[in-house]
């Protein structure tokens, strides 16, 4: 939990006295907070993600995945709370299907949404690039020896 917790609040350039008075704590009880002593409290996590700007449902899986990097990676896009919303939404739409997806079409839909989201971003990026170039903008840093 501290790996997370820290890793997100140096991402934002935060000191840790900036985000205990976000959270509405004394210094060192978010210390003893983000030294992750004690138990995780959801309140105090949600409390932190409002701080900090981040994904409150990336920072727990990072810290259940022992992965401080997605909560890092996520704090900009919210990733997980817009794939945990959609979910929500087909609990409403469509609660009498979720029992019936198999783990098996879950990855390979998954998968294959993930692969795309990738591909619609590297090729926005070359158009973007080849754009910026014929128009006389700056050169693409990758192109720099």
């Amino acid at each position: 939990m501290a790996a997370t917790l820290r890793a997100v609040r140096r991402h934002r350039r935060l000191r840790t006295a900036e985000v205990a008075a976000a959270m509405g704590l004394p210094q060192r009880s978010y210390e003893h907070f983000e030294a992750g002593a004690g138990r995780l409290h959801l309140d105090k996590l949600e409390l932190f993600a409002r701080a900090t700007d981040s994904d409150p449902f990336a920072l727990l899986a990072a810290i259940l995945l022992r992965c401080p990097e997605l909560a890092v990676l996520t704090s900009d896009n919210k990733f997980l709370t817009i794939v945990n919303l959609a979910l929500l939404d087909l609990v409403e739409r469509a609660p009498e299907v979720i029992p019936r997806l198999e783990a098996a079409s879950l990855i390979a839909g998954f998968s294959e949404i993930l692969e795309k989201l990738c591909d619609d971003v590297r090729t926005r990026e070359r158009l973007a690039q080849a754009w910026l170039t014929q128009r006389g903008g700056p050169p693409d840093p990758e192109d720099e020896p």
